[in-house]
């Protein structure tokens, strides 16, 4: 398993993100900005961000990294569902790996949806720390956990 920080999507990797994207389903995206968008609008919308592709042969999951002000950066991961525990928690380290060398990231902050218990877990196994709660978007609950480099 590898990760690269990549300018650009590659086509195929675009594909793919897009038709993990499709498959969510209707409750979970009529929550997402990024709902509406057709496929150019929404690979556009990670323009501003660094990219983290995670590779177990084919692309297993991708993490964009959207700026937030100076060394901090707001995660957001997109993965296939269903993805298995053991697979996500490599890849979330396999991203943690990269970001550790990457000159110009000193925190990361993750809003996880309590429902993403497994989520949670591993980012916790990564040393992120829990910050406390917060409501956003149709008062939906999230942990906030914050990961800074050492």
């Amino acid at each position: 398993m590898h990760a690269d920080i990549l300018e650009t999507f590659p086509e195929s990797a675009a594909d793919t993100i897009w038709q993990w994207f499709q498959d969510l389903p209707a409750f979970v995206k009529r929550n997402m900005s990024r709902a509406e968008q057709d496929k150019d609008q929404f690979l556009e919308s990670f323009n501003d961000s660094f990219n983290v592709f995670v590779y177990d042969g084919d692309l297993l999951g991708f993490v964009t990294c959207e700026p937030k002000g100076s060394g901090i950066y707001e995660v957001h991961l997109f993965c296939p569902r269903n993805t298995p525990d053991e697979k996500l928690s490599e890849a979330i380290a396999v991203f943690f790996e990269k970001v550790r060398y990457t000159p110009n990231v000193s925190k990361l902050i993750f809003n996880v949806r309590r429902r993403q218990a497994k989520l949670a877990n591993c980012l916790y196994n990564e040393g992120c720390i829990f910050t406390g709660w917060s409501y956003r978007e149709h008062r939906e609950l999230f942990d906030c956990l914050i990961w800074e480099k050492d």
